[in-house]
């Protein structure tokens, strides 16, 4: 098989692979399906073209010569019909007919004397047709479709950007590049030269069907640059080992030796460490140095996955964003949007102070937000590009970018990584940003609850201890003032007597006064009652813990409503499941049930763990005020509760057994219905 024989082989089954690429691409398009049929065209020449090539029968061969001409003479019209397409001009539809019938018209001539007319030698290949007088012809056609479709492709890329200019620069050059290669063939009709070039002829498929299929295509002049890159890391390391084998051969021994081979397979792992590191660095600095507006894709993408990981706030993504568009892709102006939840708008953060720029808000009526809310698509708004971050179908951010500062229109490449980079910054928002800004406030409130909660726990232990105080003084003190107030009561009422008396009587219900008063104290202000349903605040207070090594067991049954002041309430469940909790260090069951007792109208809450349980001789003293088992305990939890359930009209009892667990049984008065 000859040189020429395996480039139309190659050229087949080039065209062969292809050819399911373009069919399966979705969705498909009206150039995808007219370069399919040109593939076939391209396909049908290529399989003739070998089999005439390999035959040594010369009526054969000028059959199977006739044959393959058949595709290359409807080349032509399926061509300009693709470039019409894929340009968006609009070609007089009597033009496009006109060339296909003029197609069907050569073909039907293709077995006639007309076409061709015997066999000749030329170099290499010993049987060649000789053209006749409408070979010619269809020669001068395939010229005029190939010069006229590249003025229509150079109009095009003249007046295009970004992605459908790049396309149609792919398929310019590699139309330029395959036509030149595949016109080596009409030199082989009128003269001896061979089609030394037609193997190149794959060179405009291929890139035609890259161009058709791919979505982010690379800038041509980056292909360039990686090529040479390539070609000149090669002809480096290639340059050394053919000068360390010149060296070795010439002042060490001629002969191919283990030390040779030894060095050679030593310089072939060295070779495929750095290779890599070689080119890059080539190619990295041939783009900085000669393409105006570059910047390494993969090394933005890096810094923009790497800062928004860390991002925990706005601020943080606009730190990380704004030098990246200003600095790395050298955008002059960017202005970054976030949704603002509490306003419904889009608001500006300034990439100086990190501080929203509330005057500046957009709402979700102003036309940008609108467009791109619609399309959910990188748009061109203002003649700015503005790129919208979606999360669960809601715009999320959005980032109005101006010009390139090099004047380079935004090409694919760009387009794709805006689309990236908005991708990235949803998932920065509502996995990272949003929990943590919900944790923060959270923190915020608890913390201000829990600055009002130790200014009430501070007050409540100055009155318990108060009030545990005056009960126990009320207590020695009451039965003292009861005897005096008796007897100065039972003194003769006499005239020298009875101011005495009253002066007595007086004081003494002045100071049981003074007594009530002090164990008045001991209570809280005036509570908000509301009517709630119970299994609510259960929901909200277990959000408020982070339970790990614990199984959580609900049995929350439907409940009325009752009347209480959900705070107090939720101070209550706070502080037994906290109880329970810290009861099981080492891991048991918390189980929290919730029913309604029909016979009694009340709600009954059962907080249950399987702790360390309570002895029996402390049973006693857990209501108690200051009484605690732990060090770090006050002591006022279980009072402070038990006088929160019992002022709510409730009870709170509990049973339990040391080693198995303690159930803590709290009842609440329901709301009649």
């Amino acid at each position: 098989m000859s040189f020429y024989s395996i480039s139309a082989l190659f050229n087949g089954l080039t065209s062969i692979v292809l050819l399911p690429i373009l069919f399966f691409k979705k969705p498909k398009s009206t150039e995808s399906n007219l370069f399919l049929l040109f593939l076939l065209a391209v396909i049908e020449w290529s399989i003739f073209y070998l089999a005439w090539l390999i035959t040594p029968n010369a009526s054969l061969a000028e059959y199977l010569a006739r044959t393959c001409m058949i595709g290359v003479i409807f080349m032509p019209p399926i061509f300009l019909h693709f470039v019409a397409s894929l340009t968006g001009t609009k070609i007089n539809k009597a033009l496009l007919v006109a060339n296909y019938l003029l197609s069907i018209v050569f073909i039907s001539t293709v077995y006639s004397s007309l076409y061709l007319g015997g066999m000749k030698s030329i170099i290499g290949i010993s049987l060649w047709p000789i053209p006749r007088a409408v070979f010619p012809l269809t020669v001068l056609h395939f010229v005029v479709v190939y010069l006229y479709t590249h003025v229509l492709m150079w109009r095009k890329i003249k007046s295009s950007s970004g992605l459908i200019r790049n396309q149609i620069i792919y398929v310019f050059i590699g139309t330029l590049l395959g036509g030149l290669a595949g016109a080596t063939n009409y030199l082989s009709w009128y003269t001896s030269i061979p089609p030394f070039l037609n193997i190149f002829t794959s060179i405009y498929v291929i890139m035609v069907t890259y161009a058709i299929v791919k979505h982010r295509l690379m800038n041509i002049s980056v292909v360039i640059s990686r090529t040479v890159a390539w070609a000149i890391t090669i002809l480096f390391l290639g340059s050394i080992y053919v000068l360390l084998a010149w060296l070795y051969r010439t002042f060490v021994t001629a002969q191919i030796d283990w030390v040779f081979l030894a060095g050679t397979v030593l310089y072939g792992v060295l070779v495929g460490v750095s290779f890599q590191k070689i080119r890059l660095f080539l190619q990295t600095a041939a783009d900085r140095a000669f393409i105006k507006g570059w910047y390494d894709y993969r090394e933005v993408l890096r810094k923009v996955a790497t800062g928004l990981a860390k991002a925990l706030t706005r601020e943080d993504i606009v730190k990380t964003l704004y030098p990246i568009f200003q600095d790395d892709i050298d955008i002059s102006e960017s202005h970054l949007y976030f949704l603002d939840r509490s306003s419904a708008t889009f608001i500006e953060w300034d990439p100086q102070t990190l501080e929203p720029r509330k005057e500046s808000a957009l709402t979700k009526d102003y036309s940008l937000i609108k467009q791109v809310s619609a399309q959910k698509e990188v748009a061109v708004f203002d003649k700015k590009l503005c790129v919208p971050s979606f999360s669960g179908g809601d715009l999320v951010a959005l980032f109005v970018l101006g010009k390139k500062r090099s004047e380079d229109e935004y090409n694919d490449d760009d387009i794709e990584l805006f689309r990236t980079v908005s991708e990235y910054v949803a998932i920065a928002l509502e996995y990272i940003v949003k929990p943590y800004e919900e944790v923060k406030e959270r923190f915020a409130t608890t913390e201000k609850k829990l600055f009002e909660t130790e200014k009430q726990l501070e007050r409540s232990q100055r009155l318990a201890s108060l009030g545990t105080v005056a009960a126990g003084v009320a207590h020695e003190i009451r039965n003292p003032l009861a005897v005096i107030s008796l007897k100065t009561q039972n003194l003769p009422d006499t005239e020298e007597l009875r101011d005495f008396k009253n002066i007595v009587i007086a004081n003494t219900e002045r100071a049981t006064a003074i007594i009530k008063q002090m164990v008045m104290l001991s209570k809280p202000k005036e509570r908000k009652e509301i009517e709630i349903n119970l299994n609510e605040l259960i929901d909200a207070t277990l959000k408020l813990f982070t339970i790990s090594r614990i199984r959580l067991i609900l049995d929350l049954k439907e409940l009325p409503l009752i009347k209480c002041d959900p705070d107090e309430i939720k101070q209550v469940f706070i502080n037994l499941i906290d109880n329970a909790l810290r009861a099981m260090a080492e891991g048991g069951d918390l189980t929290i049930a919730s029913r309604y007792v029909e016979e009694e109208a009340s709600v009954q809450i059962e907080i249950s763990d399987t702790g360390m349980g309570i002895p029996d001789e402390i049973k006693e003293k857990i209501f108690d005020p200051f009484f605690s088992t732990r060090h770090e305990g006050a002591g006022l939890g279980l009072s402070i509760a038990y006088r929160i359930v019992r002022e709510h009209g409730g009870s709170m009892e509990f049973k339990s057994k040391v080693g198995k667990g303690t159930t803590f049984i709290l009842k609440f008065p329901a709301i009649k219905t």
